[in-house]
């Protein structure tokens, strides 16, 4: 199937719902909110809101195929980018303190609370055996202090490649990504109708 044949399938669906405000939106519309709901259901399987076996199932080996490990990045001002990353999992990191080096593994980030506070806290504080980052600005940052973080092995999944109007999908669900899509497009305009439509998953 073409991606402009995807477009159209969403179409109908919206048609089927008698939604006049559908008339005037553009393909490139349709096609952003396509490509929001393929991320939306890739993290809806990753974090087991999806409840159809078949569902599951088509959508479990499609997220095999964006999960990554990847090996050694340098980090920049202690950070690195997250452009690429979807889900961020988690990461191992190389510290260094006098002539100690090692990589540790298992680094968590620590959230709802201030750098600040976080670092006055013996509890959550940042060091070199539990060293701790933040992701900031599609970024994640190491928070070190009398140390240095060096470089990184992240685990995370990708962000799907985008469809474009040229693209060809053969995507395995390709009907829950027109439910999913027709879903956020009737989401974004607040249509009461969103009650009724037919949920993929419970959240």
């Amino acid at each position: 199937m073409t991606a402009t044949e995807l477009i159209q399938r969403v179409k109908v669906r919206l048609n089927r719902l008698d939604t006049s405000f559908n008339a005037d939106m553009r393909n490139e519309e349709v096609l952003l909110y396509i490509n929001s709901a393929l991320q939306s259901l890739v993290n809806k399987i990753y974090n087991g809101r999806i409840d159809n076996a078949a569902s599951v199932d088509a959508l479990s080996i499609y997220l095999s195929t964006l999960k990554v490990l990847e090996g050694e990045t340098p980090l920049t001002n202690n950070g690195v980018s997250l452009e690429d990353v979807l889900v961020f999992i988690g990461a191992e990191v190389y510290v260094s303190i006098g002539e100690f080096s090692a990589w540790v593994p298992g680094v968590e980030g620590i959230k709802g609370i201030s750098i600040a506070e976080r670092e006055s806290n013996p509890f959550t504080k940042s060091t070199v055996d539990n060293p701790t980052y933040d992701l900031l600005n599609n970024k994640c940052i190491f928070v070190s202090e009398g140390f240095t973080c060096t470089k990184v092995k992240r685990e995370f999944i990708k962000k799907p490649e985008e469809i474009l109007e040229s693209s060809t999908v053969d995507f395995r669900f390709l009907n829950e990504l027109e439910e999913e899509a027709t879903t956020l497009i009737l989401e974004n305009i607040q249509d009461p109708r969103i009650s009724s439509q037919p949920q993929i998953s419970k959240s």
